[in-house]
């Protein structure tokens, strides 16, 4: 997978150890209201299991369920959950749940992760998310959310991640929010989009404006042809493109970039005369190079043309 929102099914990652232990373990613990409930997301396409949180036999298990973006899945089953107090993440992401859904979930003080991206989500049912003090990550990408519904999710202080791209949410809004949550440190309107060696992203061409963040994993394969897509995304303000192949050459796309903040490079096979494309990049704040075998005159005549850029060698 390419694309991610920092969406709940990759937060599962680094927030817990993939370690599931199958519900049917705990059967005998279950009452018959959760045994039932978990029964009918199954069926609905759903997948509900524990996960652990610390690496290990022993340890504390983080309860999620994942609707697998499951179109069978209405606002009418989100009543069931008040049966699972406990559940921590839930992903209903694709899902056809509405406003009318999300009053259900006032039941569910335990919930850290909530994923209502692409979902029928509007300003009215972020009313009902407001008592939900234990989150942590909040996704409402793609729904139809606009700067009113705002004040209430400036009530959820615990708030660490929240992402509102593809939503009427404007710049305004979104910085009055990130001064209400200071916590958060990230423009929620923007995507983060992770690519691999070899993905293609040209199919993302029309939701560009909404990328804010590309990082190119890999593992150190990562070339100039991978890097060459970026030229599509104008808006993009933080590229992370560290450990990689691309060479002076390859920073010939980077020029485009006209809005680009941040630029890793580092660790990469550029040697000097490929920074001259960055000298147009008037908004770069700050660029990470170490790594490298860069000649000072090349460092210098960036910093000459780029005197407000903070160069880490």
């Amino acid at each position: 997978m390419w694309l991610q929102i920092l969406a709940c099914c990759q937060l599962l990652a680094c927030q817990v150890n993939i370690a599931s232990k199958d519900l049917s373990d705990d059967a005998s613990v279950l009452t018959v209201e959760q045994q039932m409930t978990i029964d009918k997301f199954k069926a609905l396409g759903a997948e509900i299991n524990y996960l652990k949180k610390f690496p290990g036999e022993a340890g504390e298990r983080v309860l999620y369920l994942d609707a697998n973006a499951s179109t069978a899945i209405h606002d009418k089953h989100l009543a069931l959950l008040r049966h699972l107090p406990k559940l921590e993440l839930l992903d209903l992401h694709g899902t056809r749940i509405t406003d009318a859904g999300l009053k259900h979930l006032k039941t569910m003080p335990s919930l850290e992760t909530l994923n209502l991206s692409f979902t029928k989500t509007t300003d009215c049912g972020l009313a009902h998310l407001s008592t939900l003090q234990s989150l942590s990550f909040l996704y409402l990408d793609g729904t139809r959310i606009t700067d009113a519904g705002l004040k209430h999710l400036a009530k959820l202080k615990g708030v660490q991640n929240m992402s509102l791209s593809e939503t009427k949410v404007t710049s305004a809004g979104a910085a009055m929010l990130a001064k209400a949550l200071p916590s958060i440190d990230h423009d929620v309107t923007k995507l983060t989009l992770y690519v691999d060696h070899g993905e293609r992203i040209h199919r993302l061409k029309e939701r560009s404006k909404w990328i804010g963040t590309v990082h190119f994993l890999g593992g150190g394969v990562i070339d100039d042809k991978d890097l060459a897509q970026v030229a599509h995304i104008p808006d993009l303000e933080t590229l992370i493109v560290a450990d990689s192949l691309v060479s002076d050459q390859g920073l010939a796309t980077l020029s485009k970039l006209s809005a680009l903040q941040y630029l890793d490079i580092g660790s990469s096979h550029v040697r000097g005369p490929g920074l001259q494309h960055l000298h147009g990049l008037t908004h770069l704040k700050s660029l990470h190079i170490s790594g490298n075998r860069i000649a000072v005159e090349y460092i210098e005549s960036l910093e000459l043309k780029l005197p407000k850029c903070r160069i880490h060698r």
